[in-house]
């Protein structure tokens, strides 16, 4: 958004399906998380909150791998997605999402803040086990992201970008 306001961008045309897609899936995925960790785990109201408040927020880190993967494979993504005009590649919406576009949106939900969560949790929740969050978050959601999902989110989208179009 800061790219839109400083340049000539068309904010509400060019990415407003991007960014209603973003903000359902900032509130269904935290929602699912604490439903599904109610379910399969043993974590109480408070642990099972501050984990789906992890889950629910982004990982630059595992962001900026996916678009190294995304430049490194020569696989085109929407402009918006990086604020960088160096990469800008082409303009869609999300009917039409690039396969790149795809992968990235896929890495972002699949994807856990290791940094700025831990800290807002902690605060807000100063009685949650900060080693339930963080070894799953920062010891296991981490390195899997950047070893397996981020080249699965990859051939996923790729496969499903060869059937659709």
């Amino acid at each position: 958004m800061a790219v839109a306001l400083k340049t000539d961008l068309r904010l509400p045309g060019e990415v407003a399906w991007p960014i209603l897609a973003a903000l359902i899936l900032g509130i269904l995925i935290p929602i699912a998380a604490f439903a599904l960790l109610g379910m399969l785990t043993p974590p109480g109201c408070i642990d099972r909150g501050a984990m789906a408040a992890h889950y629910g927020s982004t990982s630059l880190v595992t962001l900026t791998a996916a678009l190294v993967l995304l430049e490194g494979s020569a696989i085109a993504f929407e402009g918006y997605v990086l604020p960088s005009w160096r990469s800008f590649r082409s303009w869609s919406t999300l009917a039409v999402m690039s396969v790149g576009g795809a992968m990235v949106l896929g890495v972002l939900c699949a994807s856990a803040s290791y940094i700025a969560a831990p800290a807002a949790v902690r605060l807000a929740l100063p009685e949650v086990r900060p080693s339930i969050t963080l070894v799953s978050s920062l010891g296991i959601a981490f390195p899997c992201n950047l070893v397996v999902q981020n080249r699965s989110t990859s051939l996923i989208a790729q496969a499903v970008g060869a059937w659709v179009g």
